[in-house]
């Protein structure tokens, strides 16, 4: 992925300039901040959250703990209302909340899209895929394991 490795040399940088994270050993904290009333991005955050609920890695989170942040801002993409509903564009950003401070938040990278009302689910995956491989790398980094 062209991303990985820019993930992995922030997620190195990271653990030098702040403290390690103390995460829990059997599943990662992941918060999931939505900002839109359109339809379709609505549905997609929402598939979002139910498939962090099934990962064998991941959990999701509303408490103020170490975590990864997935924030997503959705817009409709019909210029005239009577065409609203059937694809929005969406934008998102991972950040990595090291502790409770506010200052202590860190952006890991961002991704922009197009979905389509016939494509939440599969673009759902691919947005908690992404997610659980970022997680993963950042896992492999400090030493910790998921199995």
């Amino acid at each position: 992925m062209r991303n990985s490795l820019l993930v992995t040399y922030l997620i190195i940088f990271f653990m030098f300039c702040f403290p390690i994270i103390a995460f829990p050993q059997n599943k990662i904290a992941v918060e999931v901040c939505h900002s839109g009333s359109d339809i379709v991005g609505r549905r997609l955050v929402y598939q979002i959250k139910e498939k962090i609920r099934r990962s064998g890695l991941l959990r999701l989170t509303t408490a103020n703990e170490p975590r990864f942040r997935l924030s997503i801002i959705t817009i409709d993409n019909a210029v005239e209302k009577e065409y609203s509903g059937y694809s929005s564009s969406y934008s998102l950003a991972w950040i990595l909340c090291v502790k409770k401070d506010f200052l202590e938040k860190k952006f890991i990278t961002h991704n922009l899209g197009i979905c389509g009302g016939n494509r939440v689910n599969e673009v759902a995956e691919g947005i908690v895929a992404e997610t659980d491989e970022m997680v993963s790398d950042f896992l492999k980094v400090i030493g910790g394991t998921y199995e």
